[in-house]
């Protein structure tokens, strides 16, 4: 059921710029939603999805969408932890018809909102299903809420099996990020979420002083499993390499670069940022990777900011502790050798003397 759809307001986008959609499911991931929508939205498609209407009175964003809570509670899920039956359903109908035409939908979940899990992995398959590339951001619970995290790393192999790419953000992490450190009135988990969402939908949708390469991106994401991100900024006289440098020593990254198939490179500046800038920021990934890695940069100029740059970083391909790596990765089959066999000593003679006088 959607409570409100106004997209015809939307600002009109050249054809050449692909369509994003930013779908923030559950309490968290619509305040995010909203955050991003009150900033100017990115040239994207805000849209807010809850199982109940009350929580959405105080959203701001471009259409608001009702799952009926009757389809969250009866859906049961496969023996992989898939949603199924009147989740996907429900999904199908409410959420699809907004996301027709979309090229990008970012879903964005706080996996400990138990209501809401289910309903995060149907917005992916729908998103899916509709041709878009799906990137998940999942967000975890406090390390010391153990029972919200277990179920929530449940619910991320799940996410992982509907999202082309899944990107993880712990608080636990977060919290040491010196950019990100939490005040009175802000959530550095939360904070970390709307830059980066904003930064990629603004260089993808937006013209920029480099737009994002839409087909690399595809080709990265299609199959970019478990992204890893990194974000840091600098005004300092060699603010881009001081903020690569920061990106890809940060505290969210659980892999080492070496280890990821593909990095994409975000860049937000002032009005004084240039493309070469951009540029010397994916060339200091691509040398820190120390192998052939494709690497996609795009990079945004912002009137608002005043000084300095901000470099995200996104390292797809790689594993988190709590759940399987890779983007629907086959498992191994393990073989059991000469089963049959009872074990005993090998019969082997060595001439140890030849050994030492060789």
């Amino acid at each position: 059921m959607a409570v409100t759809a106004f997209l015809p307001h939307l600002p009109e986008i050249s054809t050449k710029f692909p369509h994003v959609a930013i779908i923030g499911v559950g309490d968290e991931g619509n305040d995010i939603v909203s955050r991003v929508f009150e900033n100017g939205a990115s040239g994207a498609q805000c849209i807010a999805v809850n199982i109940n209407e009350d929580p959405l009175v105080r959203v701001y964003c471009h259409e608001k969408i009702v799952i009926e809570s009757q389809a969250t509670d009866d859906s049961e899920p496969s023996r992989w932890g898939e949603p199924e039956g009147k989740i996907i359903r429900a999904c199908a109908e409410s959420i699809g018809p907004s996301l027709a035409g979309a090229d990008v939908a970012f879903i964005i979940v706080e996996s400990g909102e138990a209501r809401t899990r289910a309903v995060a992995s149907a917005t992916a398959e729908v998103a899916r299903r509709s041709d878009a590339l799906a990137v998940g951001v999942a967000i975890m619970p406090p390390f010391f809420e153990r029972e919200r995290r277990l179920a929530a790393c449940h619910e991320l192999a799940s996410m992982r099996r509907s999202c082309h790419t899944l990107a993880i953000v712990d608080p636990s992490r977060a919290i040491a990020l010196p950019a990100y450190l939490p005040n009175l009135c802000d959530d550095p988990s939360e904070r970390l979420v709307v830059d980066m969402v904003a930064g990629l939908s603004e260089t993808l949708a937006c013209p920029s002083i480099l737009n994002i390469d839409f087909a690399a991106f595809r080709g990265l994401i299609t199959h970019g499993g478990i992204a890893h991100i990194g974000i840091a900024r600098s005004s300092s006289a060699l603010r881009v390499e001081e903020a690569t440098a920061g990106a890809l020593r940060g505290p969210l990254l659980y892999d080492n670069i070496a280890q990821s198939q593909g990095a994409l490179v975000n860049v937000r500046g002032d009005v004084t940022l240039t493309n070469e800038e951009a540029e010397r920021a994916a060339e200091l990934v691509a040398e820190r990777a120390g192998s052939p890695m494709p690497v996609v940069v795009g990079a945004h100029a912002d009137d608002s900011w005043y000084d300095g740059c901000q470099v995200s970083v996104w390292l797809t391909g790689g594993r988190y502790p709590y759940i399987p790596g890779g983007y629907r990765r086959l498992p191994l089959d393990m073989y059991e050798m000469e089963p049959d066999e009872e074990e005993g000593p090998i019969d082997l003679d060595l001439d140890l003397d030849q050994l030492e006088e060789a």
